[in-house]
């Protein structure tokens, strides 16, 4: 297994639902350059010759046993990486959860200990939960699957919480890792394809803006999210700024969408058009249907639907989602160039979420170009912040000067 010139490997990774392999085929199709796209999951139970659950459950149950058989099927995987030709895609999950255990992925930890291979970046790829378990769901029933295990919405986002442990720990070893939500634009995918496989030159920046404030607008006036004019308004300024700024990868927040209210101020878990975020450009997965009901029976192949009946559940699932928000809202910022913050004080009002963003952003030394045309929002943004925190940008041609995307 030896080569001469390291191997650079892009790992695209995720947890179930979230169809790395799309993900990964698609973002090949952008690369000049020439890469060998490996699937681990697959070569892994090509080579064990069982399902890759069956696998897990004897990694679960008799790890010492199964120790050497598992070090064979990874090195089968290893192999193929250096039989590429100077660079690898390689799809695989950080991490594995069986019957309620969170496991490390024992091929990640191979290909991070190989000299010879060098991991140029990694991709975490993060899905609304209703539409993964939805896919999840969907594969089960058609291909008549019996499953003998659990994955209810909350234990779903504790995977994906051990998951972004894990891509904080490679952060810190070093490694660059980008978070990505599975809704984004699809020519942001072109985008980051290029800028990770061939290193072309972008500038990458965050897009913070009023949600929960529109969302409850939305259920005030009983209309729509996507019909409320200030929804419209931020999402044609988005489209604008992709469409002006070939250059920019625009990370958007509203590409994870789970903190959906009821009239009631509870959690949501009927998730329809009318009360998510829209999205409606063209993304990279093409299944997302609505309505999705989390109580609905199809979902009792995978979970007890009367979970979804029960207030402490709810909290639970509630306060989780509120975590992985910030958690991944600041995993953006950290990995931008800079913040870009729209009409912050909308209206009067400031998310105490973006006055993290601002106060984070500010302490890395990163621009904050906050956008706002009216002199009265940004009277009220001089009373929260002193003016060296962020830079004031007044119509678009100057934010597409400073952006760097017109002389």
């Amino acid at each position: 297994m030896e080569s001469q010139n390291p191997i650079d490997v892009v790992v695209i990774s995720g947890i179930t639902g979230t169809k790395l392999q799309e993900i990964a085929q698609g973002m090949l199709r952008e690369a000049e350059h020439r890469y060998r796209l490996i699937n681990v999951e697959k070569i892994l139970e090509k080579e064990l010759g069982v399902a890759l659950i069956d696998i897990l459950d004897t990694m679960v149950r008799s790890p010492s046993i199964y120790k050497a058989t598992l070090s064979r099927a990874i090195d089968k995987v290893l192999n193929d990486v250096l039989r590429s030709e100077g660079n690898a895609i390689v799809t695989m999950h950080l991490s594995y959860l069986r019957r309620k255990h969170t496991m490390l992925n024992p091929t990640l930890l191979k290909l991070l200990s190989t000299p010879s291979i060098r991991i140029k970046a990694i991709v975490l790829i993060v899905e609304d939960y209703y539409h993964a378990l939805n896919r999840i769901v969907d594969r089960i029933v058609s291909r008549s699957l019996y499953i003998e295990d659990t994955l209810d919405p909350l234990l779903y986002l504790n995977w994906r919480a051990y998951d972004f442990g894990v891509a904080m720990s490679l952060l810190y070893q070093g490694l660059r890792v980008l978070l990505f939500g599975a809704k984004h634009r699809i020519e942001t995918y072109r985008r980051l394809a290029r800028y990770v496989l061939d290193s072309e030159d972008m500038k990458l920046v965050y897009f913070a803006h009023h949600i929960r404030m529109l969302r409850r607008k939305s259920a005030n006036e009983r209309i729509p999210l996507s019909d409320v004019e200030e929804v419209k308004e931020i999402e044609e300024f988005k489209t604008m700024l992709i469409e002006r700024c070939p250059r920019l990868i625009l990370f958007e927040p509203t590409t994870v969408d789970e903190l959906i209210l009821d009239k009631d101020n509870e959690l949501s878990v009927q998730i329809t058009r009318e009360n998510r975020w829209p999205h409606n450009y063209e993304t990279m997965h093409r299944d997302y249907g609505y309505p999705i009901d989390m109580r609905s029976s199809r979902f009792s192949h995978i979970y007890d639907t009367d979970l979804l009946e029960e207030r402490y559940y709810l909290k639970n699932l509630t306060e989780t989602i509120k975590t992985q928000i910030v958690t991944r809202d600041l995993f953006y910022v950290n990995q931008s160039d800079a913040v870009l913050a729209y009409r912050p004080t909308m209206h009067g009002q400031l998310s105490h979420g973006m006055t993290i963003e601002f106060t984070v952003a500010s302490a890395q030394a990163k621009p904050v170009f906050v956008y706002v045309e009216q002199d009265n929002e940004y009277v009220r943004l001089r009373e929260m912040f002193t003016e060296f925190m962020f830079r004031r940008i007044k119509d678009r041609e100057q934010l597409l000067r400073s952006l760097m995307c017109i002389e």
